[in-house]
């Protein structure tokens, strides 16, 4: 006669473990089994880990959209960036001209 296991026991077992009879005639668990369970639990925290990165570069791509769509004028200006560099380049060369001239 074959006994089932208890309400409480069926419970407290998991989808990856073997069933409760395999429980107690098995005397060490299998490395194998154990390496590989432990690098999934890693790799899923690495994807959860990219995950909530992923989502904080999306939240903020759409903050700058946003600001870019509310001032047209910011996003004329970031496209000058390269010439207003240059100017200032331009400038500081003439102060440092002019200090060495004077000194």
């Amino acid at each position: 006669m074959t006994t089932s296991p208890s309400p409480a026991a069926v419970s407290s077992v998991s989808v990856g473990d073997p069933p409760p009879e395999q429980l107690a005639t098995t005397s060490a668990p299998n490395p194998a089994y154990l390496q590989l369970r432990s690098l999934q639990a890693e790799r899923a925290a690495a994807v959860s880990a990219l995950q909530s990165r992923k989502a904080d570069l999306a939240a903020q791509v759409d903050a700058m959209t946003s600001k870019q769509v509310a001032e047209p004028g910011l996003a004329a200006e970031q496209d000058q960036g390269p010439a207003l560099d240059q100017d200032h380049a331009e400038d500081a060369d003439q102060v440092y001209v002019k200090l060495n001239a004077d000194g």
